[in-house]
């Protein structure tokens, strides 16, 4: 019989995927050429123990891809001279003396939020918010320095606020 390299498909029948599907102790042994081929050749994989226990590999842009449609709806309002900014995605609120410091606190907070989240997502998977998860990957997800972008980008400007 000869061996399965990491880029040969192995149908599994307890998933029975059409995703190229690689035994564990094999992508333990060729790990590097496997991650290359899931994140420059963009060709996602399925790792399975024993042909249970499948665990889907993507790659950033894929990820990102797939989530590009949860768009982050910022709530912008002005409070005696103060910036609030409301997060209804992660229920988050957000505040500074300029519309730039708001969306700072706003980014610090969602990290925090998100790591959080992700660290107690066994609690967080039983609760309503466990919808969350979309937003959450994206915003993780997203470079830092690029989160920023992911509030702001459907506002053009302060002249977006309203008065609280």
């Amino acid at each position: 019989m000869a061996k399965v390299g990491y880029s040969d498909p192995v149908i599994s029948s307890a998933t029975t995927t059409l995703i190229d599907t690689v035994p564990a102790a094999l992508a333990k042994d060729t790990f590097g050429p496997l991650l290359s081929e899931v994140v420059h050749q963009h060709r996602p994989k399925v790792v399975e123990k024993h042909g249970r226990d499948p665990v889907l590999f993507l790659g950033q842009d894929e990820i990102l891809m797939l989530l590009e449609d949860y768009k982050f709806h910022p709530k912008i309002a002005v409070s005696e001279g103060e910036f609030i900014i409301r997060l209804p995605e992660f229920g988050l609120i957000a505040g500074g003396a300029t519309l730039d410091e708001a969306y700072d606190e706003l980014v610090e907070l969602s990290e925090v939020y998100a790591h959080d989240f992700v660290s107690r997502w066994l609690f967080f998977r039983e609760t309503d918010r466990r919808n969350q998860m979309r937003w959450i990957l994206r915003f993780a997800m997203t470079p830092p320095d690029h989160r920023r972008a992911l509030f702001s980008e459907r506002t053009a400007d302060a002249s977006a606020a309203v008065p609280a």
